[in-house]
């Protein structure tokens, strides 16, 4: 996982993550969703390479699959670090976040 933050692997999945594919799109919202899940200084990392305006794109994609990784990353980001939580208020998140606890989808509820 450092190496491919390191490497800005993390630039590539973004660039997947709006693939016309919607398999395509299903991986590398998964794949976020890992990256997201490193270490403290590895999450503001990611966050600092523009996670963020990837994840709000995937959270408002109709597909619930993709919107259940992204609110899972955002979750992951936010822990531990005062600075992401601030950039995730500063990018809009809290109204798309709420509105999935609507879902009928129990799954994206989670």
């Amino acid at each position: 996982r450092s190496i491919m933050i390191a490497q800005e692997v993390s630039k590539v999945i973004f660039k997947l993550s709006k693939s016309s594919d919607s398999q395509t799109q299903r991986f590398a919202a998964l794949a976020l969703c890992n990256i997201c899940l490193g270490t403290l200084n590895q999450r503001e990392t990611v966050v600092k390479q523009g996670v963020l305006r990837v994840l709000l794109f995937l959270l408002r994609y109709p597909d619930v699959e993709i919107e259940r990784c992204a609110a899972l990353s955002i979750a992951a980001l936010s822990l531990g670090s005062i600075k992401n939580k601030t950039e995730i208020m500063k990018h809009g998140f809290i109204a798309p976040l709420i509105s999935t606890t609507t879902y009928p989808d129990k799954n994206i509820q989670r």
